[in-house]
């Protein structure tokens, strides 16, 4: 039989669970990042099976049943402008749209993946494939902004922040300067 003083100790000493319960209160921020490159993932995916999906059908038709099914207006400006467009597009274009979005998911979800594992390269990838595309993003905020641009570009740029200077400290701690003596 145990004391209640044995259970008190026991609780305080560290252990599988304490240490998986500190870790991931530790690096929240990472498995919120990681939570969003799955998100992410998820939506360029379903992108890519709607464009291979199209690619087989006819997209003209194809996206009048949609708005039909949304209960978009017939006379939308949008919708005239996407079935405008979508009357220039061949299939072969939409197969090999969808399949530029299957690797782009992939690299999401290899993303995700490494930073839910706390893999070091995991996080310079992130800070790379995130980072490329911030000018492009301040370009087409200039161009066109919106809320919702100016939310996802706010997003990633704290993303590479954080996990540059977090980086940066492990760097540091690996390799601490040599002194001058």
């Amino acid at each position: 039989m145990t004391h209640s003083g044995d259970s008190s100790r026991a609780a305080l000493e560290p252990g599988p669970a304490r240490a998986v319960s500190e870790r991931i209160r530790r690096d929240w921020v990472l498995y919120l990042i990681a939570f969003d490159k799955l998100v992410k993932g998820v939506g360029v995916a379903f992108l890519g099976i709607e464009s291979l999906y199209l690619s087989y059908h006819d997209v003209h038709e194809t996206v009048l049943r949609w708005a039909n099914n949304l209960h978009i207006a017939p006379g939308n400006h949008y919708l005239r402008e996407i079935l405008m467009r979508s009357l220039n597009i061949a299939p072969s274009t939409l197969r090999l749209l969808g399949y530029g979005l299957f690797i782009y998911a992939a690299l999401y979800f290899v993303e995700d993946t490494g930073l839910a594992l706390r893999k070091h390269w995991a996080e310079w990838v992130v800070v790379i494939s995130t980072g490329v595309f911030v000018p492009l993003e301040v370009f087409e905020i200039a161009r066109h902004p919106s809320w919702l641009k100016a939310f996802v570009l706010t997003t990633n740029i704290l993303m590479v922040v954080y996990l540059a200077v977090r980086l940066r400290r492990e760097h540091r701690m690996r390799h601490p300067p040599k002194s001058k003596a």
